[in-house]
């Protein structure tokens, strides 16, 4: 093994050569022959060591694929347990990620569907009335609208000029993703 001697807070990797400040190193611990813990600095710097790592795992990656999958059938049922177990003990963050996870992919669908944003500015003008704007549910007029699909996207809605409209926030939250029908009815 290749050691470097450390000048002044200064080291040279043994892959580029260059002379760095040894924070530029990753540490590690080791055990010396004594039984003594120590650390040490690796002796490649810490560009080289992640570029040395890309190329292993680039040379490995059909096995490293075939021994995860492999290793995933085999512990299948055991994961499984520990998951439901974790969802049960967690069941307020389960349900917040969950929540968040629906929002980044309704709001990816937005932006896929509506690139520029034309069509939400043009249901908000059509909506407007000087400084506020028709509620389409209650018919009275809001200062602070937003955008709803009235059959939502979770239940096969798409996000069209057709299935917008301007309504307050709190009418919404209560709709949250029931059909329109469903709404009123329960309303």
């Amino acid at each position: 093994m290749v050691y470097t001697v450390i000048i002044d807070g200064q080291r040279a990797c043994i892959c580029c050569g260059l002379t760095k400040p040894v924070t530029a190193f990753s540490p590690y611990r080791y055990t010396t022959r004594q039984g003594k813990r120590s650390r040490r600095c690796s002796s490649r710097c810490r560009a080289c060591e992640t570029e040395r790592r890309k190329a292993r795992h680039q040379q490995n990656l059909a096995l490293e694929l075939a021994q995860s999958s492999a290793w995933k059938r085999r512990n299948y049922e055991a994961n499984q347990a520990k998951f439901r177990a974790y969802q049960a003990a967690n069941i307020d963050l389960v349900r917040a990620r969950r929540r968040a996870s629906e929002q980044k992919r309704r709001y990816a669908v937005l932006a896929t569907a509506d690139v520029n944003g034309d069509t939400i500015q043009k249901v908000l003008d059509e909506a407007r009335f000087g400084d506020r704007w028709l509620d389409a549910y209650s018919g009275e007029l809001i200062t602070n609208p937003t955008i709803d699909h009235i059959e939502p996207l979770v239940r096969g809605g798409v996000h069209t000029y057709e299935n917008l409209c301007v309504t307050s926030r709190a009418n919404n939250g209560r709709k949250h993703a029931r059909s329109l029908l469903v709404w009123l009815a329960v309303r």
